[in-house]
């Protein structure tokens, strides 16, 4: 690994850098940043679960640093997507960005995915977009309860925002919160179809110490995904969004 570059004109608030990293398929570029063990695991296991479900999650890597280039140890590395934020756009051009939102095929899978992994920490930061590439997610470091810091993963019925899921409820006409509700009974039984055990092997939690918890957060996916009907349920159409 190159000495990667600090990172300060995104508007993220934790340390970031970018650079190239080498995995066994050759150079790819990342975005790096530190994580606890816990936020680790979240991050690997949303990003194999979510592109396992098609979704477009860039690819997610376990950095190990032995020259110290960065402070030595593991870090967690994002696939550069090479698309800018969606803050991006809605500080540029709000109502091209909001436009843009509406007519993606896949924000309602998106919404019903976010609440599926219990994820607090969706913002216009971490969805990417391309007017001509398309849509990208990242940073899923909060979900399955990683956050605050060494907090175990919580119950299945764990209630946490759904910045998507608000949108569309804000969205007019009537089509859309149904449709939303719709594929929350659809994707239901199609989660509890994941192999647990192909992505408990596929996050390579034993190497940050987290199998353990790795088996609780795939367990609570499990659960979880009976309950997304409900879940989706309780969004409330007036709640104020505020981006």
């Amino acid at each position: 690994m190159i000495t990667p570059r600090p990172v300060k004109d995104l508007g993220n608030v934790s340390e970031l850098w970018h650079g190239d990293v080498l995995t066994h398929a050759g150079d790819i570029r990342v975005y790096l940043k530190r994580a606890t063990n816990e936020e680790i695991l979240s991050e690997c296991l949303c990003a194999v679960i979510g592109r396992a479900l098609e979704l477009p999650i860039p690819r997610a890597y376990l950095v190990h640093d032995p020259q110290r280039l960065l402070g030595g140890g593991i870090l967690i590395g994002s696939e550069d997507a090479g698309m800018r934020s969606w803050k991006h756009f809605i500080d540029a051009a709000y109502l091209t960005a909001i436009n843009g939102l509406s007519d993606w095929p896949m924000l309602h899978d998106v919404a019903v995915f976010d609440e599926w992994i219990a994820n607090p920490d969706r913002n216009t930061g971490n969805i990417l977009w391309d007017q001509v590439t398309g849509w990208a997610l990242i940073d899923h470091a909060r979900s399955l309860g990683a956050w605050p810091p060494s907090r175990p993963v919580p119950p299945p019925s764990a209630e946490v925002r759904n910045l998507l899921a608000e949108i569309i409820h804000q969205l007019p006409g009537e089509l859309e919160p149904k449709r939303l509700e719709k594929l929350a009974q659809t994707r239901s039984q199609s989660y509890r179809r994941i192999d647990s055990q192909k992505a408990h092997e596929a996050s390579r939690c034993a190497m940050i110490g987290m199998a353990e918890r790795a088996r609780e957060a795939l367990s609570f996916l499990g659960a979880r995904a009976t309950l997304l009907p409900s879940l989706m349920e309780r969004h409330n159409p007036q709640t104020s969004l505020k981006l």
